[in-house]
Protein backbone atom coordinates (compact mmCIF):
# COMPACT_ATOMS: atom_id res chain seq x y z
CA UNK A 1 0.00 0.00 0.00
CA UNK A 2 1.48 3.46 -1.06
CA UNK A 3 1.56 6.22 1.33
CA UNK A 4 0.19 9.51 0.21
CA UNK A 5 2.47 12.29 -0.49
CA UNK A 6 2.62 15.25 2.08
CA UNK A 7 1.69 18.00 0.82
CA UNK A 8 3.22 21.36 1.24
CA UNK A 9 0.45 22.90 3.37
CA UNK A 10 0.68 19.51 6.12
CA UNK A 11 4.72 20.41 6.29
CA UNK A 12 3.97 24.30 6.78
CA UNK A 13 1.65 23.47 9.67
CA UNK A 14 4.08 20.74 10.93
CA UNK A 15 6.96 22.97 10.86
CA UNK A 16 4.73 25.80 12.59
CA UNK A 17 3.89 22.94 15.45
CA UNK A 18 7.71 22.34 15.90
CA UNK A 19 8.86 25.92 16.10
CA UNK A 20 5.91 26.41 18.45
CA UNK A 21 6.92 23.86 20.90
CA UNK A 22 10.60 24.97 20.83
CA UNK A 23 9.96 28.29 21.89
CA UNK A 24 7.48 27.00 24.71
CA UNK A 25 10.67 24.65 26.06
CA UNK A 26 12.94 27.79 25.57
CA UNK A 27 10.14 30.13 27.45
CA UNK A 28 10.06 28.17 30.39
CA UNK A 29 14.36 27.74 30.61
CA UNK A 30 14.63 31.55 30.52
CA UNK A 31 12.07 31.89 33.29
CA UNK A 32 14.23 29.14 35.39
CA UNK A 33 17.55 31.09 34.35
CA UNK A 34 16.08 34.24 35.77
CA UNK A 35 15.26 32.31 39.26
CA UNK A 36 18.94 30.84 39.29
CA UNK A 37 20.40 34.45 37.99
CA UNK A 38 17.72 36.02 41.41
CA UNK A 39 19.52 33.44 43.66
CA UNK A 40 22.78 33.81 42.80
CA UNK A 41 22.43 37.57 43.56
CA UNK A 42 20.54 38.09 46.95
CA UNK A 43 19.74 41.50 47.41
CA UNK A 44 19.30 43.64 51.28
CA UNK A 45 16.45 42.33 53.34
CA UNK A 46 13.05 44.28 53.23
CA UNK A 47 11.13 45.87 55.52
CA UNK A 48 8.06 43.75 55.80
CA UNK A 49 6.15 46.33 58.25
CA UNK A 50 6.10 48.69 55.40
CA UNK A 51 3.32 48.80 52.37
CA UNK A 52 4.48 46.55 49.90
CA UNK A 53 3.84 49.08 46.84
CA UNK A 54 6.02 51.74 48.91
CA UNK A 55 9.40 49.27 49.39
CA UNK A 56 12.38 50.32 47.37
CA UNK A 57 12.91 47.49 45.05
CA UNK A 58 11.13 44.76 45.78
CA UNK A 59 10.70 42.56 43.23
CA UNK A 60 7.92 40.45 43.92
CA UNK A 61 5.55 39.90 46.89
CA UNK A 62 6.48 38.65 50.79
CA UNK A 63 8.55 35.22 51.09
CA UNK A 64 10.10 35.44 47.61
CA UNK A 65 13.84 36.66 47.67
CA UNK A 66 14.82 40.03 46.36
CA UNK A 67 17.61 40.87 44.00
CA UNK A 68 20.86 42.73 43.92
CA UNK A 69 19.83 45.61 42.09
CA UNK A 70 23.19 45.69 40.12
CA UNK A 71 22.10 42.53 38.72
CA UNK A 72 18.96 43.23 37.21
CA UNK A 73 20.75 45.69 34.26
CA UNK A 74 22.71 42.55 33.50
CA UNK A 75 20.22 40.00 33.03
CA UNK A 76 18.18 42.65 31.33
CA UNK A 77 20.74 43.04 28.46
CA UNK A 78 21.09 39.32 28.10
CA UNK A 79 17.49 38.90 27.16
CA UNK A 80 17.24 42.42 25.11
CA UNK A 81 14.88 44.25 27.30
CA UNK A 82 14.78 47.51 29.23
CA UNK A 83 15.91 47.53 32.43
CA UNK A 84 12.33 48.05 33.55
CA UNK A 85 11.67 45.11 31.56
CA UNK A 86 14.31 42.82 32.81
CA UNK A 87 13.06 43.80 36.52
CA UNK A 88 9.74 42.70 35.93
CA UNK A 89 10.70 39.40 34.53
CA UNK A 90 12.29 38.64 37.39
CA UNK A 91 10.24 39.17 39.83
CA UNK A 92 7.56 37.45 37.95
CA UNK A 93 9.86 34.43 37.76
CA UNK A 94 10.48 34.79 41.32
CA UNK A 95 7.05 35.39 42.41
CA UNK A 96 5.90 31.58 40.50
CA UNK A 97 8.43 29.34 41.95
CA UNK A 98 8.17 30.60 45.94
CA UNK A 99 4.48 32.24 46.05
CA UNK A 100 2.52 30.13 43.57
CA UNK A 101 4.73 26.53 43.45
CA UNK A 102 1.59 24.92 42.46
CA UNK A 103 0.94 27.29 39.25
CA UNK A 104 5.42 26.97 38.73
CA UNK A 105 4.70 23.19 38.67
CA UNK A 106 2.12 23.83 35.69
CA UNK A 107 4.56 25.84 33.74
CA UNK A 108 7.60 23.78 34.07
CA UNK A 109 5.88 20.75 32.67
CA UNK A 110 4.66 22.41 30.00
CA UNK A 111 1.06 22.37 30.99
CA UNK A 112 0.51 26.40 31.25
CA UNK A 113 2.30 28.85 29.27
CA UNK A 114 4.76 31.32 30.82
CA UNK A 115 2.67 34.26 29.18
CA UNK A 116 -0.18 33.55 31.49
CA UNK A 117 1.83 32.40 34.49
CA UNK A 118 3.19 36.00 34.76
CA UNK A 119 0.02 37.51 34.30
CA UNK A 120 -0.88 35.52 37.40
CA UNK A 121 2.36 36.84 39.06
CA UNK A 122 1.77 40.43 38.30
CA UNK A 123 -1.32 40.25 40.00
CA UNK A 124 -0.35 38.47 43.12
CA UNK A 125 2.38 40.41 44.52
CA UNK A 126 0.94 42.72 46.30
CA UNK A 127 -0.95 40.30 48.21
CA UNK A 128 -0.11 38.42 51.47
CA UNK A 129 1.85 35.41 51.34
CA UNK A 130 -1.84 33.79 52.25
CA UNK A 131 -3.40 35.63 49.84
CA UNK A 132 -1.00 34.16 47.03
CA UNK A 133 -1.56 30.74 48.24
CA UNK A 134 -5.63 31.00 47.85
CA UNK A 135 -5.12 32.07 44.43
CA UNK A 136 -2.43 29.56 43.75
CA UNK A 137 -4.73 27.08 44.73
CA UNK A 138 -8.13 28.21 43.26
CA UNK A 139 -5.57 28.60 40.01
CA UNK A 140 -3.12 25.71 39.12
CA UNK A 141 -5.76 22.98 37.42
CA UNK A 142 -7.73 25.27 35.47
CA UNK A 143 -5.36 28.58 34.64
CA UNK A 144 -4.29 26.67 31.42
CA UNK A 145 -8.14 27.74 29.90
CA UNK A 146 -9.49 30.51 32.52
CA UNK A 147 -9.80 33.98 31.88
CA UNK A 148 -8.16 37.21 32.53
CA UNK A 149 -11.49 38.13 34.30
CA UNK A 150 -10.68 34.80 36.31
CA UNK A 151 -7.97 35.81 37.29
CA UNK A 152 -8.97 39.06 38.41
CA UNK A 153 -11.81 37.94 40.43
CA UNK A 154 -9.31 34.94 42.28
CA UNK A 155 -7.33 37.54 43.03
CA UNK A 156 -9.84 40.42 44.57
CA UNK A 157 -11.30 37.63 46.33
CA UNK A 158 -8.06 36.50 47.48
CA UNK A 159 -6.90 40.57 48.92
CA UNK A 160 -10.81 40.66 50.58
CA UNK A 161 -10.11 37.93 52.28
CA UNK A 162 -6.16 38.36 53.54
CA UNK A 163 -5.85 41.91 53.17
CA UNK A 164 -9.29 43.65 53.78
CA UNK A 165 -7.72 46.92 54.74
CA UNK A 166 -5.91 47.19 51.06
CA UNK A 167 -9.25 46.17 49.46
CA UNK A 168 -11.20 48.53 50.84
CA UNK A 169 -8.58 51.04 50.00
CA UNK A 170 -8.30 49.96 46.15
CA UNK A 171 -12.33 49.98 46.20
CA UNK A 172 -12.03 53.80 47.54
CA UNK A 173 -9.47 54.74 44.55
CA UNK A 174 -11.90 53.41 42.09
CA UNK A 175 -14.32 54.88 43.46
CA UNK A 176 -12.78 58.03 42.65
CA UNK A 177 -12.39 57.10 38.99
CA UNK A 178 -15.98 58.07 37.88
CA UNK A 179 -16.56 61.10 36.38
CA UNK A 180 -18.74 62.80 34.09
CA UNK A 181 -17.87 65.04 31.46
CA UNK A 182 -19.64 67.19 28.89
CA UNK A 183 -17.02 69.05 27.10
CA UNK A 184 -19.21 71.92 26.11
CA UNK A 185 -15.75 73.85 24.90
CA UNK A 186 -15.05 71.27 22.42
CA UNK A 187 -18.58 71.63 20.77
CA UNK A 188 -17.94 71.16 16.93
CA UNK A 189 -19.13 74.07 14.49
CA UNK A 190 -22.59 72.14 13.99
CA UNK A 191 -23.86 72.11 17.85
CA UNK A 192 -22.66 68.97 18.42
CA UNK A 193 -20.89 68.51 22.03
CA UNK A 194 -18.68 65.21 22.73
CA UNK A 195 -19.52 63.83 26.28
CA UNK A 196 -17.30 60.87 28.15
CA UNK A 197 -17.40 59.20 31.35
CA UNK A 198 -16.62 56.46 33.54
CA UNK A 199 -19.41 54.93 36.02
CA UNK A 200 -20.00 51.84 37.95
CA UNK A 201 -21.41 48.75 36.18
CA UNK A 202 -24.85 48.58 37.69
CA UNK A 203 -25.20 52.89 36.74
CA UNK A 204 -23.82 52.10 33.18
CA UNK A 205 -25.99 49.23 32.83
CA UNK A 206 -29.12 50.70 33.73
CA UNK A 207 -28.39 54.40 31.45
CA UNK A 208 -27.63 51.76 28.23
CA UNK A 209 -31.47 50.70 29.16
CA UNK A 210 -32.51 53.62 29.38
CA UNK A 211 -31.52 55.21 26.69
CA UNK A 212 -32.26 52.22 24.42
CA UNK A 213 -35.69 52.35 25.41
CA UNK A 214 -36.16 56.08 24.44
CA UNK A 215 -34.13 55.39 21.26
CA UNK A 216 -36.59 52.81 20.20
CA UNK A 217 -39.40 55.25 20.40
CA UNK A 218 -37.70 57.64 18.20
CA UNK A 219 -38.26 57.83 14.52
CA UNK A 220 -36.55 54.09 12.73
CA UNK A 221 -35.56 55.89 9.53
CA UNK A 222 -32.96 57.61 11.95
CA UNK A 223 -29.59 55.62 12.46
CA UNK A 224 -28.99 53.86 15.54
CA UNK A 225 -26.38 55.92 16.80
CA UNK A 226 -28.41 59.24 15.56
CA UNK A 227 -31.76 57.97 17.86
CA UNK A 228 -28.86 56.58 20.98
CA UNK A 229 -27.40 60.43 21.02
CA UNK A 230 -30.79 61.83 21.24
CA UNK A 231 -32.37 59.85 23.19
CA UNK A 232 -29.56 60.80 25.92
CA UNK A 233 -29.98 64.32 25.06
CA UNK A 234 -33.73 63.76 26.58
CA UNK A 235 -33.05 62.45 29.41
CA UNK A 236 -31.16 66.03 30.33
CA UNK A 237 -34.33 67.50 29.50
CA UNK A 238 -36.83 65.39 31.53
CA UNK A 239 -36.46 67.82 34.25
CA UNK A 240 -37.16 70.59 32.55
CA UNK A 241 -39.56 70.04 29.66
CA UNK A 242 -40.60 73.48 28.62
CA UNK A 243 -36.82 74.71 28.85
CA UNK A 244 -35.19 75.80 25.45
CA UNK A 245 -32.12 76.51 24.05
CA UNK A 246 -31.48 80.37 22.29
CA UNK A 247 -29.24 80.53 19.48
CA UNK A 248 -27.64 84.08 18.62
CA UNK A 249 -27.46 84.32 14.89
CA UNK A 250 -25.02 87.33 13.85
CA UNK A 251 -25.71 88.38 10.09
CA UNK A 252 -25.01 91.27 7.78
CA UNK A 253 -27.77 93.48 6.99
CA UNK A 254 -27.39 92.05 2.97
CA UNK A 255 -27.68 88.56 4.13
CA UNK A 256 -31.12 86.63 3.60
CA UNK A 257 -32.60 85.87 7.14
CA UNK A 258 -32.85 81.87 6.41
CA UNK A 259 -36.63 82.15 9.06
CA UNK A 260 -38.01 84.75 7.23
CA UNK A 261 -39.78 82.68 4.17
CA UNK A 262 -41.60 80.68 7.82
CA UNK A 263 -44.94 81.05 7.54
CA UNK A 264 -45.25 79.23 10.90
CA UNK A 265 -46.19 81.63 13.73
CA UNK A 266 -43.24 82.15 16.06
CA UNK A 267 -40.53 80.80 13.78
Amino acid sequence: MNTPPVTREQQVIDAAREQQAIENIAAIRKLQLAVEWVELHPGDQVDTSIEWGMRDLEIAGDGAPTIDEGAVAEFALAIGVSTDSGRLYLGDAVELKYRLPRIWAKVTAGVVPVWKARKVAQATRSLPIDGAAFVDRALYFVLRKCSFAEIDRQVDQARAEFDPEAAEERRRKAAEKRRFDVHLRDMTHDGLVPVTGMLDLADAVALDQRIAAKAATLDPALPLDVRRAAAAGMLGATDHPDQGIVIYAHVRPDQTRPWSTSTTPGR
